[in-house]
């Protein structure tokens, strides 16, 4: 499932990010603090630059998810599993 994931951030998400962001150099590693930003940003309702859409905000919380999951050590499958059903 880690896998799946990983391209279909690499297909659908990362691509949207560079682009509404501009920062089309960025390796996934940034891209993930750009999107923690995003997410504390939408949060505080703070203007943004350019529109998110509702499948961007769903994006940005499954980073957000996925780092929680990691911090407090759930398993790699549940970590998986629970990113991947914020998107699908």
């Amino acid at each position: 499932m880690k896998d799946e994931i990983k391209v279909d951030f690499e297909q659908e998400w990362y691509p949207r990010l560079r682009e509404i962001t501009g920062y089309y150099d960025m390796d996934v590693a940034e891209l993930d603090k750009v999107a923690a930003y995003l997410s504390w940003a939408n949060f505080s309702e703070l203007e943004l630059q350019f529109d998110l859409t509702d499948e961007d905000l769903s994006y940005i919380r499954c980073s957000s998810n996925k780092k929680t999951y990691q911090v407090y050590r759930a398993t790699e499958q549940l970590t998986d599993f629970r990113t991947y059903t914020l998107v699908r």
